[in-house]
């Protein structure tokens, strides 16, 4: 009886168990060599691809069967595929080196013949005498191998990065997120939808990075609060059986780096299948632009509009970012983006020339299909300024915007709760982490084993000693309301101070967005006639308060009379 091993293989743990999968295929085998009248030496189980160049468990197998010692005669499996998907030139050279060791292939169809030397009716042999006639057939199943596995990557691959380009999510979810199927035109998809329990982390990971803290700083702080990273099944390298859990890890300063350069978490794709370049993704991320750009400040820089997605890096980002100071937020002209052209009503420019003196004359201008108009910058500015300090709260707004106040806190504050709550989580975790080890050193006998215990036991003890120390921190950072808003009444009262600056210049287009019902242009400055929003008045003309109730927002102001 001539010595076998048996060799089934899959390309991923799914056809294991689905489809061809390995009993299927073992089973065939084992018939085969009942038939066959063989000897079943050793089963290989491999789950690998079989057109990888480098095959590390295959080359396993190649080993055990050419080992003189193991004394094996055939390496049997299903069929030419299960042995190699690389095509006719991979497998004759797996079928030679094989051969060249007195080991022969074959597979439980008979694709594979047994060799004939054509001279055995004269009782000669040469090299050039002996041939398989099912060589060719053999090559052609190996191309047909070869051109299937071509033909569903092909499909699989290719619907899967056709629908990431269109913004679905086809990998696994990334942390922060869980995947949700929903119905699309195009049949069921995945998306990304929030999980609140890791969101938090991410959230507070680029908040920190914004305001300036360092990586390692980062790690700690979301390690205090009770940071893990996700568990998973640890698999068998060669049969991807689950034989235990990896994760759970804290957090390091290069993961804390990897996760803030994830542009998935502003919903914005940016890998392989789009080919690096950035496609919104069918569903809204957690982490706004605004705040991903500066926590990815002089790296990364990603601009939003609608589904129009760029993304600029290092020193492109670097000139992207002075570029848009320069042309949007030059301070020398602060307001440039919100005080109209008075003739065609279009956003002005700032300029500088020089004078035959040499010194610089800065003025507002523009010339939008008309001739150029301009103003001296410090006549502009002067003149807004004068307006601005005209410009009060209508005093029927005030008990609105202490409600909205009130509410704008509510969310701080849940905010602040959910920290202070993952802390104490922290503490009640390392809590019971110290029991348990206490409850080991009463058991234990060995004076070596007690000893590594109780250094543990330190160890913990020095955690909580750190973690009660930020959960007391937390606690001090709820803020009073009432003093809050004190000082917002304070700003109420002395608008100009918030409208009149030029160091961010951002936040003052953003106020004279909301001071107005349209922008002004200069002429309504100058003569007064600006058309204010209801909620505000100047301190020159009659409150326009118009009719306040279409303000009331869900009848907020109503519900709050009384604060």
């Amino acid at each position: 009886m001539k010595n076998t091993v048996i060799l089934v293989r899959a390309s991923s743990p799914k056809q294991a168990s689905e489809g061809d999968g390995l009993e299927h295929q073992l089973e065939q085998c084992r018939h085969y060599i009942k038939k066959e009248n063989l000897e079943e030496k050793k089963v290989f189980s491999l789950i690998e691809s079989g057109a990888l160049k480098e095959r590390e468990f295959f080359q396993e197998v190649l080993d055990h069967v050419i080992n003189k010692e193991n004394k094996i005669d055939i390496l049997l499996f299903k069929n030419i595929s299960r042995f190699t998907r690389g095509g006719g030139v991979d497998y004759l050279k797996w079928k030679t080196k094989l051969e060249q060791n007195g080991v022969r292939i074959t597979d439980v169809y008979n694709t594979i013949g047994e060799k004939i030397n054509t001279l055995d009716h004269l009782g000669i042999e040469y090299d050039w005498s002996k041939y398989s006639p099912s060589e060719p057939a053999e090559i052609e199943a190996a191309e047909q191998a070869k051109a299937d596995r071509r033909n569903i990557l092909t499909q699989t691959i290719g619907a899967e990065v056709t629908y990431t380009r269109q913004g679905y999510r086809i990998h696994g979810s990334a942390f922060g997120f869980e995947s949700k199927r929903i119905e699309t035109d195009s049949g069921k998809r995945f998306i990304l939808i929030e999980n609140p329990k890791e969101s938090f982390f991410i959230k507070k990971i680029f908040q920190m990075k914004a305001k300036g803290f360092n990586l390692p700083e980062i790690a700690n702080e979301i390690n205090r609060l009770g940071y893990r990273s996700r568990i998973k099944n640890k698999r068998d390298r060669r049969t991807k059986k689950p034989i235990g859990k990896i994760g759970g890890n804290q957090a390091s300063a290069s993961r804390i780096a990897e996760f803030l350069t994830r542009t998935i978490y502003t919903g914005v794709f940016c890998e392989k299948w789009t080919n690096y370049q950035p496609v919104k993704a069918k569903f809204p991320g957690f982490i706004d632009a605004e705040l991903f750009n500066q926590a990815n400040k002089d790296k990364i820089l990603l601009e939003i509009s609608g589904d129009e997605v760029k993304i600029f890096y290092g020193n492109e980002a670097q000139t992207e970012r002075t570029k848009k100071r320069i042309m949007k937020h030059n301070p020398e002209f602060p307001f440039k983006r919100v005080v109209l052209c008075p003739i065609c009503n279009h956003e002005l420019r700032g300029s500088a020339s020089k004078g035959r003196g040499g010194k610089k004359y800065k003025y507002y201008h523009c010339h939008q299909g008309h001739k150029q108009w301009s103003e001296g910058a410090s006549e502009f500015n002067k003149n807004v300024y004068e307006f601005i300090k005209q410009i009060k709260f209508d005093e029927n707004f005030h008990k609105l915007l202490e409600a909205l106040f009130y509410e704008e806190w509510d969310k701080k504050r849940s905010d602040v709760i959910e920290e202070s709550q993952n802390k104490e989580k922290y503490v009640s975790d390392l809590l019971a982490e110290q029991n348990a080890i206490f409850q080991r050193i009463k058991q234990v006998d060995s004076e070596l084993v007690r000893k590594a215990l109780e250094e543990d036991y330190e160890g913990v003890e020095k955690k909580l000693k750190s973690a009660r120390e930020m959960r007391d921190q937390q606690v001090k950072k709820e803020l009073n309301a009432k003093l809050g808003f004190q000082y917002a009444r304070y700003f109420m009262e002395h608008l100009e101070e918030l409208l009149i600056d030029t160091e961010n210049v951002r936040r003052q287009e953003q106020l004279f967005g909301m001071m107005f019902n349209e922008l002004p242009t200069y002429n309504q400055i100058v003569d007064g006639t600006a058309y204010l929003a209801e909620y505000f008045k100047l301190s020159k003309q009659e409150i326009r308060n118009g009719d306040l109730d279409r303000i009331r927002t869900d009848g907020l102001l109503r519900d709050r009379e009384t604060c």
